[in-house]
């Protein structure tokens, strides 16, 4: 069956004209040979709208994860979102303790237990 004399690129399972392989989200022209990806719906998406809509977010600046990143207590950063939540300093994995959901540094962890501890023990002795 012979649809038109124009040239045809088999894409994705699909027939395009090259001219009509564009996102499904923005109808940008996506060139052959460029990245694309599908969505959930199996629908074309670009590369830009695919990070913005559909990849995983950084739990601290909910921005794509595009680049290496850090995974603990099943959270996702960017490296240079994994940070201390009191000092703010960028952190390695093997310098991390977690008190409440929240990610610390060495030192600010044990100041901040020290400090609970203390008063946890100060209401235990003023009852």
């Amino acid at each position: 069956m012979v649809l038109c004399s124009m040239v045809v690129c088999d894409l994705v399972g699909r027939i395009y004209h090259p001219e009509h392989f564009a996102c499904s989200i923005c109808g940008k022209n996506i060139a052959v040979g460029f990245d694309y990806f599908l969505n959930p719906n199996n629908n074309v998406v670009c590369d830009v709208c695919y990070m913005w809509k559909y990849a995983p977010k950084c739990c601290k600046c909910d921005e794509p994860l595009e680049e290496w990143i850090v995974e603990t207590i099943g959270k996702q950063f960017h490296e240079r979102c994994f940070r201390c939540c009191v000092c703010k300093r960028i952190l390695q994995t093997s310098m991390v303790l977690v008190w409440n959901g929240e990610i610390y540094c060495h030192n600010d962890y044990w100041k901040l237990r020290r400090g609970s501890v203390f008063r946890k023990l100060l209401c235990y002795l003023w009852k």
